[in-house]
């Protein structure tokens, strides 16, 4: 677990200081003496953490986000890139890979999640961290699993299991007691089979990000098998990921 530190304005939280953000309102009593008051909303409350260079083998930039609250939320986040000195870089976009942007991303209640971020603009390289604030916390009257152990599987056209490449069907796996439901996403990575040489950059990001298939439902204790569109037959995937979303 994150440490919890709550902040005197936690709007607009930098990720370094690994502030926390509690969304959702309190039920505040008012009356007389005995009576009791009413139980407090569930709420949605996030910390994020960024990180730049995942080290050898792990993807690079990005952003853990911790709900410690007891609601589950497809949360709305808006971002800012900042430089190493906590200076605000207007020119840079920042984009993610699923959806923490824009309601794509559920993150249950006493769970980490993450999203992957993609910096563009003449100041991409000077980003050192980013500036989270919640737009919309999403907050879902439904109890969503954690879905840390969704099994998933990928085939290629011969029916063989795959790592990366020559995707053609998916398999997703329910461990749990309750419908969940899912994004399947890959995330492409600059070509370093081109023989060009030079120092690699320090931090690499990712070049695009596709669905692959979602929004998917699975049953509980079930699994379900999805075909890949054959766009995508040809790709080569740096990384395969499966995250909670919301149903379509």
């Amino acid at each position: 677990m994150l440490p919890v530190l709550h902040m005197p304005d936690p709007r607009a939280l930098s990720t370094g200081l690994a502030g926390v953000l509690v969304v959702g309102l309190l039920a505040a009593g008012c009356g007389g003496g005995s009576e009791e008051a009413p139980a407090p909303d569930p709420q949605v409350e996030l910390s994020f953490t960024f990180t730049s260079d995942g080290g050898d083998g792990f993807v690079d930039q990005t952003l853990d986000i911790t709900n410690e609250g007891d609601a589950a939320g497809a949360t709305v986040l808006a971002y800012t890139a900042l430089a190493d000195d906590g200076s605000e870089l207007p020119g840079v976009k920042v984009a993610t890979a699923f959806g923490s942007d824009r309601g794509g991303l559920v993150v249950p209640a006493s769970t980490q999640v993450y999203d992957v971020l993609r910096f563009t603009g003449k100041d991409a390289r000077r980003v050192s961290d980013v500036r989270v604030e919640v737009t919309d916390p999403g907050t879902l009257e439904d109890d969503v699993p954690p879905a840390n152990d969704i099994a998933l599987k990928l085939f290629d056209p011969t029916g063989r299991r795959t790592q990366n490449d020559e995707l053609a069907r998916l398999s997703v796996r329910n461990p749990f007691d309750q419908p969940i439901t899912v994004d399947v996403v890959g995330l492409e990575f600059p070509d370093d089979s081109s023989g060009t040489t030079g120092k690699a950059p320090a931090v690499e990001q990712f070049t695009r990000a596709s669905l692959l298939v979602g929004p998917l439902t699975v049953e509980p204790g079930t699994t379900a098998s999805a075909k890949v569109p054959r766009r995508y037959l040809t790709r080569f995937f740096g990384s395969v990921e499966t995250h909670l979303t919301v149903a379509g």
